[in-house]
């Protein structure tokens, strides 16, 4: 017998008042980036993470990106991953160079699309302990090969930089010290502080660049003898203070009348983004990318030469795991990225894959979350649990195996987990089975993704060779069944929500004839409708908005028509009003509502319903328990006959001002294709006021009153029994506030907009609040204002004085307006517009 997990012989398993001028401010957005903690001050942060936000949209279109920008990017959180684009390498100081890239963009230095980087800088080693004789290649290549982890004679290179050092304490290129060459070799240098004359040197090495320092109204600048300030030099000396462990932005000796060396960089960047070599300069590459670093290294409080080191014996892959346990999915797919040929176990042992490998996925992917025990009897890991499930729960040879599925086939596995080398992409299943049971995994597929209630959904179930998988059973929401013999199932869908949908095949013991599939979801949204119910003398439930969420009815048999209906939507909008019903038909029949009974008049009336589709009527063939509604429909229970007509009414406004005419006009609301028909004779009452509709189902009405008012519209026979279905409409009644405004004919841009509001208040004590108001007439936003915000007595009369500073271009208006409150803003007088010029 021989089992997947090991790839060995298989075993049993144990295992107030006042007018307030505001102005408000346009806010940047910005994607804030996770700065380090080194003294670093609020206000320096809310300058840096901006510009590192504007470098990553600068460098974000570049699929290329060299060593230096690689280096910036990963260390400032930019997503640099197949990315990098190694240079030309020539000399030593090249290869060094490229090692920093290919390190940060996470690859291995030795082994870089097939090239060895490390040997040749290794090769450049003199015998004075330079390489290649030259001061800056030594501090490039000492700053890379420690940051690899690579062994070379330290102790001579170290020496070779400190004999380099001149009285000023900086290094040179020519003549005095340069700040550029003294701020590399106190990078390199920074790892071996230990040593007491690297120490001194360091010390000196500061004190070259204090000496360095020089101050302007646009910051600090650390200046090389002799030469112009630049954006390069300066972020150079950033990142080595940073290196050393210096505090450069609290420091008061690297402080100089308020300014400080981030001032300075910040000088030199452009309105894009990017930064240019010297003052008034355009754009320029190697400035744009010394400037990422520096404010990289600002951003995380410490050096990336440093701490950027990547231990990886090969290129990552990225792979999905999952993990089926024998009753329940374990661990979902997730995607990891696995790096690591060395794989430690929960226990702490470190098993050495020399590859990157099924195991390594398996722990890299249960990541601290699941338990896992391993044992090594056989020389290799062999997995005996997962999340507490342990091998042989059946008391067979059941336990854990693995799959893998890689461009849509599962593969034959032939070796042990450990062995199993990884491909991109590869879909990695560790799972509870065994192995003269289990032959494989199950792959599930749903017709759709999203669905309505009422649906049909069908599941199908095949292995990954594509043969249909019969008598799996299939859970969909809360419904299950087995799949037919084309390794489908159908469902209904009668449940609102996202829907689980899995399938598995086990033989009587419970093992997994073929693995569970991984899990898949339908979303299915609730149905929103809008509810009425309409009595006899007045309307039982006003118009609410009802969300239906399943295809059953929670009434007293939970009745279920397979879609949500006309009799589900009165059921929940009903609420705490009681109903009758009866089933004398096999569906749903409704006799009462809130104590009206049907047969009131004797006849055939009675609790009827109407659905209101895009505004025409739906003809109704069937019982309210059968009546498929859907979303936005509107549904009117009402007390009358099978056809008794709904009124279609409209108001010429429905806000209006103190002394305006309202006019209601009824019509019927047809079904589609059919004509509207006026409704005369209709009684129409509003505010008190009752009139009747002429032939043209008419009516006219001086509002004299202000308010909020209901316009109700209805029409009885001679016994009171409704001919129309009752409709309402809502509207609203301001005036009761004269409000006159001083003000020129327009305003000026540039100037202030000075105003002067006399509001009279002609009606009950009310809250009054003026607003003036600019808005923008390009976009429509509310761009400042300022405000009065009081109450006014029966009569009385308030003056307001305010305004607002106008901006010196654009398009705009000033309004001012007298609303009842913020969190309202119900008009109390007509607005005022005043343009500007």
């Amino acid at each position: 017998m021989f089992d997947k997990n090991s790839g060995k012989p298989s075993r049993p398993g144990s295992e107030g008042f006042c007018v307030a001028r505001v102005r408000l401010l346009g806010i940047l957005l910005i994607s804030l980036l996770l700065c380090g903690a080194f003294g670093f001050p609020a206000q320096a942060s809310e300058r840096v993470t901006p510009a590192i936000n504007l470098l990553h949209v600068h460098y974000a279109d570049q699929n290329h990106l060299n060593a230096w920008e690689t280096l910036g990017l990963k260390w400032s959180g930019g997503e640099v991953r197949g990315r990098y684009q190694p240079g030309e390498t020539l000399v030593a100081s090249d290869y060094a160079r490229e090692m920093l890239g290919i390190m940060a963009a996470g690859y291995n230095p030795r082994a870089f699309q097939g090239t060895d980087y490390v040997q040749p800088l290794l090769g450049a080693q003199q015998a004075n302990g330079s390489f290649a004789g030259q001061v800056a290649a030594t501090a490039w290549a000492i700053t890379a090969l420690d940051l690899a982890g690579v062994a070379y004679d330290q102790e001579a290179a170290v020496s070779y930089l400190l004999g380099e050092q001149d009285a000023s304490g900086g290094w040179r290129l020519a003549g005095d010290g340069d700040v550029d060459l003294t701020a590399m070799v106190l990078i390199a240098l920074s790892g071996h502080s230990d040593r007491p004359d690297v120490a001194a040197a360091l010390a000196a090495g500061l004190t070259f660049l204090e000496s360095c320092r020089q101050v302007t109204a646009d910051g600090m600048f650390f200046v090389s003898p002799g030469k112009a300030k630049s954006c390069e030099s300066t972020a150079a000396a950033l990142e080595a203070l940073i290196a050393l462990g210096e505090e450069p932005l609290t420091d008061p000796r690297w402080s100089l009348d308020g300014k400080t060396a981030l001032d300075g960089l910040l000088s030199f960047q452009l309105a894009d983004g990017t930064y240019c070599h010297t003052a008034g300069g355009g754009p320029n590459s190697m400035a744009t990318y010394q400037a990422l670093g520096a404010l990289a290294d600002l951003c995380q409080g410490s050096s990336k030469y440093r701490q950027l080191a990547v231990d990886a014996a090969v290129e990552p892959v990225t792979v999905s795991v999952r993990v089926e346990g024998l009753h329940e999915t374990i661990l979902e797919t997730v995607n990891v990225a696995v790096s690591e040929t060395i794989v430690t176990d929960a226990q702490g042992n470190d098993y050495d894959c020399q590859d990157l490998t099924a195991y390594g996925a398996l722990v890299a992917a249960l990541g601290g979350e699941h338990t896992f025990s391993v044992d090594y009897s056989f020389g290799m890991p062999f997995v005996t649990g997962i999340g507490g499930e342990s091998n042989g729960q059946l008391g067979g040879f059941d336990g854990w195996s693995y799959a893998v599925i890689r461009a849509g086939v599962e593969q034959e596995i032939l070796v042990g987990a450990a062995d199993f080398v990884l491909q991109e992409g590869d879909l990695i299943v560790w799972y509870y089975g065994q192995w003269d049971v289990t032959e494989g995994l199950a792959l599930l597929s749903v017709s759709a993704s999203e669905a309505e209630l009422g649906d049909q959904v069908t599941v199908t179930v095949t292995d990954y060779a594509g043969h249909p998988v019969v008598g799996a059973w299939v859970s969909f929401g809360s419904q299950a069944a087995a799949t037919d013999a084309q390794g489908q199932a159908v469902f209904m869908v009668r449940e609102a929500g996202t829907l689980l949908v899995s399938a598995e095949l086990t033989d009587n013991a419970g093992l997994p004839i073929l693995v569970r599939a991984e899990k898949k979801s339908v979303v299915v949204e609730p149905v929103p409708v809008r509810v009425r119910v309409e009595g006899v003398s007045t309307t039982l439930v006003p118009e609410r908005l009802v969300t239906l969420a399943s295809t059953a009815v929670p009434d007293a048999i939970g009745y279920d028509s397979g879609a949500p209906s006309v009799y589900a939507a009165l059921v929940s909008a009903l609420q705490d009003l009681d109903h009758t019903v009866s089933y004398e038909w096999g569906s749903p029949f409704v006799t009462g509502i809130a104590g009206e009974m049907s047969g009131q008049f004797g006849g055939w009336d009675g609790w009827n319903f109407a659905v209101v589709r895009a505004g025409a009527r739906c003809p109704v063939e069937v019982g309210p328990g059968d009546f498929a509604i859907t979303a936005g429909d509107q549904v009117i229970w009402y007390y009358g006959d099978f056809d008794t007509p709904l009124i279609d009414l409209q108001v010429s406004e429905s806000d209006l001002w103190l002394g305006d005419e309202l006019t209601v006009t009824l019509k019927t609301l047809p079904a589609a294709g059919t004509q509207p028909v006026p409704c005369a004779g209709a009684t129409v009452t509003v505010g008190g006021q009752e009139k009747i509709t002429d032939a043209s189902g008419t009516v006219t009405f001086a509002m004299d009153t202000a308010g909020d008012f209901v316009v109700v519209a209805e029409q009885f026979d001679g016994d009171g029994k409704p001919v129309l279905v009752r409709a309402t409409q809502q509207v609203t009644v301001g005036g009761s506030i004269a409000c006159t405004v001083q003000a020129p004919a327009s305003f000026l841009l540039g100037q202030d907009a000075d105003l002067q509001v006399e509001v009279t208040n002609q009606g009950q004590a009310t809250p009054v609040l003026v607003v003036f108001a600019l808005y923008d007439l390009g976009d429509g936003a509310l761009m400042s204002y300022s405000y009065l915000a009081r109450n006014l007595a029966a009569g009385e009369v308030a003056q307001v004085v305010g305004g607002m500073a106008l901006p010196e271009q654009g398009n705009y208006e000033v309004r001012v307006l007298i609303w009842d409150a913020w969190d309202s803003m119900r008009a109390l007088a007509p607005a005022t517009i005043i343009p500007v010029q």
